[in-house]
C-alpha cells in the first residue's frame, strides 16, 4: 500500500506547475496522493484502477469501448497498440495487439499480438496495466530505431472518429535519476499515517521538504546568487561617484565643443564674405567702379576751373592726378578682363 502511494506521489510531483511555492506544491501533491489512495480503495474497483494506470502512464489513450477496448498512439513510435480487456479482467490477461506487426520476440508477426512480453506473461491482478503497456511501447520503439523506422500504416481497426474521452498525457518525469532515487527513498520510509499528517500540516510539509538533498542544494544555490547580487550592487554603488565625475567632464566637453562649433560658424561666414569680396569678378567690378569715380572727379575739377573756383596750378595738379588714377584703374580692369576671358576660354 505504501509503495503504491509513493508512486502516485511521484507522478503528481513531476506534473506540478513551477510557479507555486514549495510548501503549497508539496501539500497539494500529498493531498493528491491521499485522494488517489482513498478513491482507488474505497471504490474497490480493480478494473477501473487498471484502466486509470493505462491513462496515467501512456500518452494518446483513446477509449473505443468504455471499460473494454482501448487504443494507444505513441508519439515516439510509428505503430498503434489495441488493448482488449476480457470480462474477468484483471484476473485474466489483457489482449494487446500492435499494428503494423513489428519483428520482435515479443510479437507474433502474423497476428501482431504481444504475447511474449514479460509483463503480459506474468500479468496478475497486482500488475499495473499502464506500466505493462508503457514497457511494451518503449521496447517496440527502441526496436524500430534499431532496424529503421518503417512507413506508418493505417491501423486495421481504428475508430471512425477518435474518442478523446479519458485521454491523458504521460507525466513529464523531469527529475534527475539521483533526485528520483532520493525522493523515492524519503517517501518509502514514511508510513501512510505520516503521509496523511503531511497533507494536513503545511509546517510539516515545509520541514519535510527542507530535509531533502535537492532542496538543500537549491537553497544553497539561491543563497550564492543572492550573495553575488549583493556584491555587484555594492560595487555599483562604489563606482557611482566616479561615474558622476566622468559625467560632469563629459558635459564640460560637450559645452566646449558647442562653443567651438559656434566660433567655427562665425569664421565660416567671415571667410565666405572675404572670399566673395576678393573673387576676380568682384575685383573687376571694383576697378570699373573706381575708374568711373576718377573720371567723375576729373570732370568736376575741370568744371571748377572753368568757373574760376581754382587757379591753374591746383587745376593741373588735381586734374592730372585724377585722370592718371582713372587711366591706371581702367588699364588694370582691361587686363583682368582679358585674363578672365582667357581662363574661361581655356575651360577653367
Amino acid at each position: 500500500m505504501s509503495s503504491n502511494l509513493t508512486g502516485y506521489f511521484y507522478i503528481w510531483l513531476s506534473t506540478t506547475p513551477p510557479f507555486e511555492s514549495k510548501s503549497k506544491q508539496a501539500c497539494k501533491q500529498l493531498k493528491f496522493v491521499h485522494n488517489m489512495f482513498s478513491k482507488s480503495y474505497n471504490q474497490g474497483d480493480k478494473r477501473s484502477k487498471q484502466i486509470n494506470t493505462l491513462k496515467v502512464f501512456n500518452e494518446n489513450v483513446y477509449e473505443k469501448v468504455p471499460g473494454e477496448e482501448y487504443q494507444v498512439e505513441p508519439l515516439a513510435g510509428d505503430f498503434t497498440i489495441f488493448i482488449k480487456l476480457p470480462a474477468n479482467f484483471p484476473d485474466s490477461k489483457p489482449s494487446i495487439i500492435v499494428v503494423p506487426a513489428i519483428s520482435h520476440p515479443w510479437v507474433d508477426e502474423k497476428t501482431g499480438e504481444v504475447s511474449n512480453a514479460p509483463g503480459v506473461r506474468n500479468f496478475s491482478e497486482h500488475s499495473d496495466l499502464g506500466r505493462v503497456v508503457h514497457a511494451i511501447v518503449r521496447e517496440l520503439t527502441k526496436r524500430q530505431q534499431q532496424i529503421g523506422t518503417p512507413v506508418k500504416q493505417i491501423a486495421t481497426s481504428p475508430p471512425s472518429a477518435p474518442n478523446t474521452f479519458g485521454q491523458v498525457g504521460q507525466p513529464n518525469l523531469n527529475l534527475a535519476d539521483n533526485e528520483q532515487s532520493m525522493l523515492r527513498s524519503a517517501l518509502s520510509s514514511l508510513s501512510v499515517a505520516q503521509l496523511q499528517s503531511l497533507t494536513e500540516s503545511e509546517d510539516q510539509c515545509d520541514e519535510f521538504l527542507e530535509q531533502l538533498p535537492p532542496i538543500k542544494i537549491l537553497e544553497d544555490e539561491i543563497d550564492r546568487i543572492i550573495a553575488e547580487n549583493e556584491q555587484i550592487s555594492k560595487e555599483t554603488l562604489e563606482r557611482e561617484g566616479r561615474l558622476q565625475e566622468l559625467k560632469e567632464k563629459v558635459q564640460e566637453k560637450v559645452a566646449r565643443v558647442q562653443s567651438l562649433s559656434n566660433h567655427y560658424e562665425e569664421l565660416s561666414i567671415s571667410y565666405q564674405e572675404l572670399s566673395n569680396k576678393f573673387m576676380p569678378s568682384a575685383i573687376k567690378e571694383s576697378l570699373h567702379s573706381a575708374a568711373h569715380e576718377c573720371d567723375q572727379r576729373s570732370d568736376k575739377i575741370a568744371e571748377q576751373f572753368l568757373e574760376g573756383e581754382v587757379d591753374i596750378d591746383a587745376f593741373l595738379s588735381d586734374y592730372i592726378d585724377a585722370r592718371k588714377m582713372g587711366h591706371s584703374r581702367r588699364v588694370k580692369e582691361e587686363k583682368l578682363s582679358k585674363q578672365l576671358h582667357d581662363l574661361e576660354k581655356a575651360s577653367y
